[in-house]
């Protein structure tokens, strides 16, 4: 877990998606106002028992969480077994399910000793972000084929599929969501039965941090 800023608020805690660490948020322009706690590794489905050791270990009462893709359902998931050390929650490019069918291609990308099925993943989850994805190809995309966890990944696909959205959560919750997502459609978007702020971005897709109007 990497500590970054020193101000007043709340800590923001960054969950990053399935395939990605940490590094791909942590120095985006979107949070330089932040102080962060963000992952270093390959997000896992245990990373909530990670963040709470640390959290107790700092002395860190609350947080608020960001979590994009599979971290928001992590973030969703330590929400609600420590409702007391969350203070808000921010979902972004989540989805309310997903489907097998989905997993599997997934995972046939992931299984391609070529390197370049999860390359196609990367470049659809930057669809409308291409300064985005031209950072992160210079700077992440050989690092992240080259070591890829195909256990680790393939167990949060796992993690994926089984995963089930309580119809209800407690505290504040913004959901953020691209119009031309590909990887989390509009249609399979997250939702909730209690009151939610969503904020609807035109022009991107799973990768909307860039966007003028995105924010925490």
């Amino acid at each position: 877990m990497i500590e970054r800023g020193t101000g007043q608020q709340v800590p923001l805690v960054l969950l990053p998606g399935w395939g990605f660490t940490g590094a791909v948020l942590k120095d985006h322009v979107a949070f330089a106002a932040e102080s962060l706690l963000v992952p270093t590794g390959f997000t896992a489905p245990d990373s909530g028992a990670g963040l709470l050791a640390f959290l107790n270990d700092h002395g860190l009462k609350r947080v608020r969480i960001l979590g994009w893709s599979m971290g928001g359902n992590i973030g969703v998931d330590f929400a609600q077994r420590h409702p007391d050390r969350v203070s808000a929650l921010t979902l972004v490019a989540v989805r309310q399910r997903w489907h097998q069918e989905d997993i599997e291609l997934t995972r046939q990308g992931l299984l391609d000793v070529t390197g370049r099925g999860m390359e196609k993943f990367y470049r659809k989850c930057f669809l409308g972000a291409k300064s985005d994805y031209r950072r992160f190809a210079s700077q992440l995309l050989m690092s992240y084929t080259e070591h890829c966890d195909v256990a680790l990944l393939d167990k949060g696909l796992t993690y994926l599929s089984g995963h089930r959205m309580p119809d209800s959560l407690s505290l504040p919750v913004h959901i953020v969501q691209g119009r031309k997502d590909l990887v989390c459609p509009v249609a399979e978007m997250v939702h909730f039965s209690s009151t939610a702020q969503i904020s609807m971005l035109d022009g991107v897709g799973h990768f909307p941090f860039s966007h003028v109007d995105f924010s925490v």
